[in-house]
């Protein structure tokens, strides 16, 4: 079990870019170590209004998710611990940036806006389905998409998570790749065009007018213009990631105890879990009814998962994952350690989790 034991990394004196909070509630910036230009992402736990910590332990719950996806065979990205000691929050989750090499990620929200001009997040909740989901990336010839929804949706049931919102899955294109292949070709060609268009960057292949992206376009919203070219290079889908809403990381000491001494008081908890990926418009389903649906349409693949997981699962491995969450965390600031009650917690979450799972047929 030793390779689920996070590596504590001390990152106060890495390069931190200016100005690159990403948004949202919980504290993200971007680092590079001093003698690279690999980039990680360093995120805390979630604020209140009043900039106070909502979950001071949130950033566990995404350690603690990536290292329970990685014992369950799920591609996740891997989350650490990291401490920098200039930052607001001094310590939390860091991982390597999926964007490296000439790739680009572009989140779900993009190709739902692509496939649907009148789809708002805000105003049309309910619209966020399976359906909707596998329509819009199908228009833009993802392969694979239905599948890799399936593992997700699954692996949410799995810990619990309640977050899957349009902009925590994505697809990674391999750009640099593609334009290395399509820059040979017109080398070769030696002709005063193929010239021309390499000097402005742009590629004209099958129709479609691709342009190179930099530093300038990274992190802009994208038109269906620019996702049907995506459509025309190698796409893949990310790792699983932004997965930290899960594992009861909003429950204060108080209430774990209560959850954990009370089996009714966990049993209904989890069973008041929702998900965030519906597979009919409406109200946001129960995990288990998701695991339903995922069972009775999609058998072939959700046995298989099922099988796999049947044959990994041990509950004394999910113990020792869990309890070495924090081994590595220095002494000087075990203050950010979890509390005993928390991983048993985590641990009763996902066991009973799991074993429902199992138990389908």
């Amino acid at each position: 079990m030793i390779k689920y034991v996070p590596i504590f990394t001390e990152i106060s004196s890495w390069n931190k870019e200016p100005f690159s909070n990403t948004g949202g509630t919980r504290l993200k910036n971007i680092y590079s170590p001093v003698d690279s230009n690999e980039k990680y992402f360093f995120k805390g736990s979630k604020k209140a209004k009043d900039g106070t910590l909502r979950y001071p332990m949130e950033f566990w719950s995404e350690i603690a998710a990536s290292k329970i996806g990685q014992y369950f065979c799920f591609d996740i990205l891997d989350y650490n611990i990291a401490y920098d000691e200039n930052a607001i929050q001094k310590v939390g989750c860091i991982s390597k940036s999926m964007i490296q090499n000439g790739n680009t990620l572009t989140e779900g929200i993009e190709y739902l806006r692509g496939y649907d001009r009148s789809y708002n997040p805000e105003k049309d909740e309910d619209r966020y389905t399976f359906d909707f989901i596998n329509k819009s990336l199908f228009k833009f010839n993802i392969d694979l998409s239905e599948k890799e929804i399936i593992k997700i949706m699954i692996f949410d049931a799995l810990i619990g998570n309640s977050d899957r919102h349009q902009e925590n899955w994505g697809i990674i294109t391999d750009y640099k790749k593609f334009f290395l292949e399509i820059e040979s070709q017109l080398e070769k060609s030696k002709t005063w065009n193929g010239r021309l268009v390499l000097w402005y960057k742009n590629i004209t292949f099958k129709g479609v007018r691709i342009k190179h992206l930099d530093k300038r376009s990274q992190g802009k919203k994208q038109s269906a213009y620019t996702l049907y070219a995506q459509s025309l290079i190698s796409n893949k889908f990310s790792p699983i990631y932004d997965s930290g809403c899960c594992l009861g990381r909003e429950n204060d000491e108080n209430r774990i105890t209560e959850l954990i001494s009370d089996e009714n008081k966990l049993l209904k908890y989890i069973a008041n879990g929702k998900a965030e990926i519906r597979f009919s418009e409406g109200r946001k389903p129960s995990h288990q009814e998701v695991l339903n649906f995922l069972l009775k349409e999609h058998p072939k693949l959700f046995l298989e998962i099922q099988s796999r997981i049947r044959k990994i699962f041990n509950e004394n491995d999910l113990r020792q994952i869990v309890y070495n969450l924090d081994a590595r965390l220095p002494q000087e600031l075990k203050e950010h350690k979890l509390s005993d009650n928390r991983k048993e917690l985590m641990i009763k979450l996902v066991t009973l989790r799991t074993r429902d799972f199992l138990n389908l047929k």
